[in-house]
């Protein structure tokens, strides 16, 4: 049975409410929360000595639950005539001094002053469905009826959604006549509140507490706004616009704990310290491939500063994995943020996430103790190591920082290091990284250099197998140039990583940005020579103008991120893959028998199916690619020349073993390609996905 309006306007209608009382009997109907919810804000700010009148009443219990804990001074009304009956019955012999009367809360026949604390629960939102005329005009009427019946220090307690036309609304009255407004979150009654009862879709919203109180002589002097997240610190704001956008935040927050909590694919929520504009914490739940039988197990794990890229924590794969690792059938991934401090170490991180992470565990658990798992028992391991080293600003890319991070990966000098460039509007991506090695200086202290005899990136890894496909001495369909175009520098370690290993090859990179030059140069060891040079400007014009005047490249290669994370295709930007592009790609390879090798990070079947259209429509059968296992990167080998894919696939392979086959000198990492596995991988591109 439904008992909610089919309609907004519905809300106002005393015959709606009159058959809604009929309807649901004596069950009592608790809008936002019950009394446990509520009481603790509550009797901060409604004394047992308060007169008090509730309006709207209904049927709720709240008014019996404050009459048995002390206030004995209340005063119910509403507009529903069944409800008034019902709520004196029930109450009468129990609870002698509380009255009930039917009675408008907009035109009362109380005397002036006679309260001091009215009680607002759900009604301001149920007479106020929306921003029409009409309600804005009853709306006032009963904010002006409010200020005739309460003393002066006397409290409007209203419990409500606070949906952006009843903020409005309140903050278009009560700040202009001199009240003082304060705005409790209640977090206890937003994990109760599901939005209405029988609602679809289960959105749910925050509960807020709304604290206005009548003072004398305040009109023409800067209002008192106030506002608390959590129900405990109480923030003064200077303007009704930090109010406006606090709200927003919890209720965002609100949304994508729902969201999180019941496990919808990749949400995530943010964790902020009160006050802060910068998020501590972000929190990721995933459960685990197979359930684990009997009851549901929960935990909650602690990601190392700098590891949350990594596969096993930044992907939904990695995080189902790691949950069946723990052996539970849910688990919330915690990340730490960069620019936070976490002196305490673990202990203090635990009281941090605790609350919140109990929030997510299921319903049955919530009272358990929730175990909080790390990769190690100390401080230093669990936390990890995170040092900013530069910040800076791009006209094009906007605020970035070069960050050195502690990795997992293994080296024989201790902790393995890595530099990275992080666009901060995408700050869970890796633009750029570099392995880092300890030397001595001059004066004999240790310090950390870029260490470019490795690849720290393992896509480039294999971009690099269609560069050794056409170049390489063994090569099965060899390149009538030695030059090699790379669109996109990033931090420089693949063209430095290809002039050591193609030493004959004239390198052109191409970086629209001149800022990721300059610290490409400053902090990742690019060093440019006659061998390697840097166009600085467009990738898609350097190419469409290269065909133009006939400018002819053995290789070349896109490695090239979007700037709008909104995609479902990442890298490269979608023009880069127009017929007019491609085209233009092609012609400067034709007549080398050259080789175009892509990197495609893509999460979109639909968007890949696009692409692999366009590479076919210009570079026909000639197309394979190899997945990453563990990783987003696709990459795909084209050729210039026609050849059926099997045959273009023995060629590439050929390429891998050319590169990779005698790959053993001093420390290097001739695991990260296992030539089987790389062969057996390659997939000509039109396979179903």
């Amino acid at each position: 049975m439904n008992l909610l309006p089919q309609s907004h306007e519905e809300f106002r209608d005393k015959e709606y409410w009159d058959s809604f009382f009929k309807k649901r009997g004596t069950k009592a109907f608790e809008w936002y929360g019950e009394y446990a919810e509520l009481s603790g804000i509550l009797h901060k700010y409604i004394k047992p000595k308060d007169e008090i009148l509730v309006i709207g009443c209904g049927n709720s219990t709240l008014s019996a639950d404050l009459y048995d804990v002390g206030y004995r001074k209340i005063t119910n009304i509403d507009v529903s005539e069944v409800a008034i009956k019902k709520m004196s019955e029930i109450n009468k012999d129990t609870r002698p001094e509380m009255t009930f009367q039917s009675m408008d809360a907009t035109n009362t026949s109380f005397a002036n002053d006679k309260f001091s604390c009215v009680l607002d629960k759900g009604t301001l939102d149920a007479l106020m469905p929306d921003d029409g005329e009409e309600n804005q005009k009853q709306i006032f009427k009963l904010f002006n009826e409010i200020g005739r019946l309460l003393r002066v220090g006397g409290r409007y307690v209203v419990v409500s959604l606070l949906q952006s036309h009843v903020l409005t609304i309140i903050l278009n009255h009560f700040p202009k006549i001199g009240w003082m407004l304060r705005v409790v979150h209640c977090v206890d009654a937003t994990d109760h509140n599901q939005t209405y009862e029988g609602s679809s879709g289960g959105s749910r919203l925050p509960v807020f507490v709304v604290i206005c109180t009548k003072m004398l002589g305040m009109i023409g002097k800067p209002a008192v706004i106030e506002f608390s997240v959590d129900g405990e610190t109480v923030q003064r704001l200077t303007c009704e616009d930090e109010l406006v956008s606090s709200i927003q935040r919890v209720r965002q927050g609100a949304i994508a704990l729902h969201r999180v909590a019941s496990g919808e694919e990749g949400a995530a929520l943010d964790l902020y310290r009160p006050g802060e504009e910068s998020p501590r914490y972000t929190v990721h739940l995933a459960n685990a491939f197979s359930r684990v039988a009997g009851s549901p197990t929960f935990a909650a794990f602690l990601v190392p500063q700098g590891r949350e890229t990594d596969w096993l924590f930044g992907s939904v794969e990695g995080r189902q994995q790691l949950a069946k690792s723990a052996g539970v059938s849910r688990l919330a991934v915690v990340s730490l943020h960069r620019g936070q401090e976490y002196p305490g170490g673990l202990e203090t991180i635990r009281k941090e996430i605790s609350p919140c992470v109990r929030r997510l565990a299921p319903q049955a658990l919530r009272e358990s103790k929730i175990p909080i798992l790390s990769v190690a028992p100390d401080d230093a391991g669990a936390v990890g190591q995170r040092q900013v080293i530069y910040k800076g600003k791009s006209a094009i890319t906007g605020d970035f920082v070069v960050e050195e991070v502690e990795t997992s990966r293994e080296s024989v000098n201790g902790p393995k290091f890595v530099r990275r460039l992080i666009f901060m509007q995408n700050p869970r991506v890796v633009q750029s990284e570099a392995w880092l090695k300890t030397v001595k200086s001059r004066k004999g202290n240790p310090k950390k250099v870029v260490d470019n005899e490795h690849l720290s990136c393992d896509h480039h890894y294999y971009m690099l197998i269609g560069v050794s496909s056409v170049l390489s001495e063994a090569s099965l369909v060899p390149s009538k140039a030695n030059k090699v175009a790379v669109v996109g520098l990033g931090g420089g370690g693949l063209c430095m990583y290809m002039q050591q290993h193609f030493k004959k090859a004239s390198i052109t990179a191409v970086e629209i940005d001149p800022t990721i030059v300059d610290v490409a140069t400053k902090y990742f060891g690019l060093t440019l020579s006659e061998q390697l040079k840097i166009h600085v400007g467009d990738g898609i014009e350097f190419i469409i103008n290269a065909a133009k005047e006939g400018k002819e490249f053995s290789a070349i290669l896109f490695d090239v991120n979007s700037k709008d994370v909104q995609k479902g295709m990442s890298c490269p930007p979608a023009q880069f893959l127009t017929k007019d592009t491609l085209k233009a790609v092609q012609a400067c390879l034709q007549n080398t028998g050259g080789i175009f090798v892509l990197n495609l990070v893509c999460r979109s079947s639909s968007l890949r199916r696009e692409a692999v259209n366009s590479l076919e429509s210009i570079f026909g059968s000639a197309v394979c690619s190899y997945k990453l296992d563990e990783e987003v990167n696709e990459i795909f080998f084209c050729s210039s020349i026609s050849m059926e894919v099997e045959m273009w696939k023995e060629v590439i392979a050929e390429g891998a073993k050319a590169m990779y086959g005698n790959f053993h000198g001093k420390g290097q990492r001739s695991s990260v390609i296992d030539l089987n596995e790389f062969s057996n991988g390659l997939l000509a591109a039109n396979y179903d996905v």
